[in-house]
This record gives C-alpha cells, structure tokens and sequence, in this order.
C-alpha cells in the first residue's frame, strides 16, 4: 500500500511539474497579446489602461452592434470595478474579440472590418463537475503527534460540484473528498541469530519496527470559495467528515494553475488537519500538496 502511495505522489509531481513551467509562460503571453488586440479595436492607446474609461467605450461599441452582455449592464461598479472589469476581460477575452470581429489584427478586405473566429476550447456551458487526484505530504505535525515519527504520503480523490454561486470574480462551490493518511511510530525490535562464523556464536540483531500507527480513510464535505485573476485562481477549501477515529477538518489554501483550453487544471496546495485521537482529544498536522484535475 505503501509503495502504491509513493507512485501515486511521484506520479502526480512528475506530471505537474512541467505542466505548471510551460502553461504558465505560454498563458501569460497569449493573455497579454489578446488585450494589445482589444486596445487597438477600441482605440485605445498601446500604454493605455483597461480602466472605467476602457469599460465605457467597450459598451458603447456593443450597444452600437445591439448587443448587450449583462454582466456588464448593472455599470463599472456593479462588476467590481477595476478588479472585476479585469477579471471579467481575462475570463471573457476571446468572447469579446469575436463580438468585436477581430482575429490577430488581420483586417478583411472584401467585408471591411476585422474577422475574428472564436477560438475553440472548453465552453462555459459545461457542468461545472471536475474530479481530483491529490498527492500530498506532511511537513508539520503538532507536539500531541510527535510520537508518531514517520509520515507517509496523503492521497486524495475528491469531486468538484457546480453548486454554489459566483458574484463577479468570487465563487464558491461544495465539493466531497475520499482522503487516505498513515502515520507509524517506529520502535526497535531484539532478536538473536548465529554470527554467521559457523561455531555457533549467537548475536544480537536488532532491527526497526513499526509498533503503532495512526491512520485510514478520511470522507468530507466542504466549501471551495475563492476568486480568479488573469487566468489564475486562488482560492480556500475548508472540510469537514468523519475520519479513521472521528471527525476532523481540513482547511487549505489552493493555487490553481489552469490549462489553456484543455479540461486539465494543477493545483498547488497546503492544508492543516485537525482530526480526534482513538484516545480522546485532538492532534494534527500541516501537510503540501499537488493536485491534478479533470473538468466537464
């Protein structure tokens, strides 16, 4: 079981490693170009801001074309202002570049103005569910656990939901996680064998053994709630279920790396677990992580 875990962890590492260097230069870059284009559509100078300013030209330019878009009809600071216009910008780029009829600054001759076709990629009338592979270990464990010296990797398995809600850049949805952790506190074991000489000498051979441990399967529920910004997501998951020897809570902090149009998602996480002892009160300990996501 305990190899299993390991190839799990170095599994889930190896993959998101590179995954997490390439995407973040490439989406970065392709982001920033993508603004340039609508600066120069609505006439906005190279160094200028996408600010209220930017804003009120970019409804002027739908309302001319007669369309409405009504996450932007309640006014500037009804979607956030400066944060959320620019959240909504990084989230909605490609949607307004082919309302605006814009392609790569290439203008079209025979109908007198940009052609833009949007780009093809995960549609946001998906079904919000994505499912998780967690790989984490412990890096800090509270003075009412230290008797437990070897830590072993934590493996997760968890299920995002689209229930929730979204106001501007802010979200929140529930979520479930299947959580397996294992903690061993080893001991020494004495035992006497021949010395290998062949006259019969008996020596001592003592060896590491695993006396006790702390462990299982954990089964939560809980709330992730956080924002997006340029692409990226921050956010918070807090959880709570029924752990190996009662319940217990995880709460965390998660930085979401997501995957230009491609249902995959890496997360960088740190979580604190708070969980009941066999015995009678509480222990825990401090853990980091990488997750791997699927979307549809």
């Amino acid at each position: 079981m305990l190899k299993l875990k390991n190839s799990i962890l170095i599994g889930v590492l190896s993959v998101s490693i590179p995954l997490i260097t390439l995407n973040a230069q490439d989406d970065s870059s392709e982001l920033d170009e993508k603004m340039e284009r609508l600066k120069e559509v609505l006439g906005i100078e190279f160094d200028g801001q996408l600010d209220e300013s930017a804003y009120e030209i970019l409804v002027q330019e739908l309302d001319s074309l007669g369309i409405e878009e009504n996450e932007l009809a309640g006014g500037y600071e009804f979607i956030g202002g400066d944060f959320g216009f620019q959240e909504y910008l990084d989230n909605n780029i490609d949607h307004m570049l082919y309302l605006l009829g814009n392609k790569k600054n290439e203008f079209n001759d025979d109908e007198g103005e940009y052609a833009y076709e949007e780009d093809e990629g995960i549609s946001d009338t998906g079904s919000g569910y994505s499912i998780n592979i967690y790989g984490g270990f412990p890096i800090y464990k509270a003075t009412t656990f230290e008797t437990y010296d070897k830590a072993n990797p934590v493996i997760g398995l968890s299920v995002g939901t689209p229930i929730g809600f979204n106001i501007g850049p802010f979200y929140a949805n529930l979520g479930i996680e299947l959580l397996n952790y294992t903690f061993n506190e080893t001991g020494m074991d004495t035992s006497y064998g021949m010395d290998g000489t062949g006259i019969g000498t008996e020596e001592i051979i003592i060896s590491p053994i695993t006396s006790s441990s702390f462990g299982g399967n954990a089964y939560l529920a809980g709330l992730n709630t956080g924002f997006k910004l340029r692409g990226y997501d921050l956010n918070a998951t807090i959880t709570t279920g029924v752990f190996h020897a009662g319940t217990g809570f995880i709460a965390g902090g998660n930085f979401n790396i997501p995957m230009d149009n491609s249902p995959l998602n890496i997360r960088l996480s740190i979580r604190a677990n708070i969980v009941q002892k066999e015995e009678g009160g509480a222990t825990g300990w401090i853990g980091t992580g990488v997750s791997i996501g699927y979307y549809w």
